[in-house]
């Protein structure tokens, strides 16, 4: 199946319940997208049921911005990016908050993950195989990075390296030193844990030169990354 538009899926579900499946996808079913394509109608959520792959060409988007359901696996192809926002939730027979081991995995085979609201990405076992990544926000400085608090989250680099490359977008311009939330667990042995399998990207004209970590309100800690200008300075009077 090609799409263009989740529209070419239907609009606004008018069913009382179960709006979750309004979109159900299963038995490895390829969606194909054509553009950058957002599911952002909160009565038309997506469940993927056992198994769903999602091809991104290069520079196109998919977003989850409502409700993505998961019961199995989903894989994401293709050189564009996948932007997980709204709400993830879980199925093992029943719609569950919290996740069901080998029913919450997402793939990444090709292209980048990028995370935008923490209900987006907690709960998931990422793998990510060779030639995929991690986008991250780099002007958000209080936010969370990659959030995988939730018992049964997890990251795993399915590659010759065994490190899952970073990569930063929205750097901001005009400053010397940079601080980059990457990553957010329940504990700090989680966060060790987890971020052992990140290799991190340099920010433009800046290296890093700290890794710090951030107790939350939430009771939840953030690695924090630091980022500072380098190279020559020439001064001419």
């Amino acid at each position: 199946m090609r799409i263009a538009d989740a529209r070419n899926l239907g609009g606004a579900f008018t069913a009382d319940d179960n709006t979750y499946s309004a979109i159900t996808i299963q038995n490895q079913s390829l969606v194909t997208l054509t553009d950058s394509v957002s599911f952002d109608e909160p009565t038309r959520g997506v469940f993927v049921k056992t198994s769903a792959r999602f091809s991104v060409p290069r520079d196109e988007t998919l977003t989850f911005a409502s409700t993505l359901t998961l019961g199995g696996e989903l894989w994401k192809e293709g050189a564009g990016t996948l932007a997980l926002g709204g709400t993830v939730q879980f199925f093992d027979g029943a719609v569950r908050p919290d996740p069901v081991a080998g029913t919450n995995v997402v793939r990444v085979k090709a292209g980048l993950v990028r995370p935008v609201t923490t209900n987006g990405t907690d709960g998931i076992a990422f793998v990510f195989e060779d030639g995929a990544g991690l986008l991250l926000d780099a002007s958000d400085d209080a936010g969370y990075g990659l959030y995988l608090a939730k018992s049964g989250s997890g990251l795993t680099a399915d590659s010759a390296s065994g490190k899952v490359p970073v990569s930063w977008s929205n750097a901001p311009a005009g400053t010397t030193t940079v601080t980059c939330p990457v990553l957010t667990a329940a504990t700090t042995a989680d966060l060790d844990a987890l971020a052992a399998k990140l290799a991190l990207g340099r920010l433009p004209r800046r290296t890093l030169r700290a890794q710090t970590v951030r107790s939350n309100a939430d009771g939840t800690v953030t690695l924090l990354a630091t980022f500072e200008s380098s190279g020559m300075t020439l001064l001419i009077r």
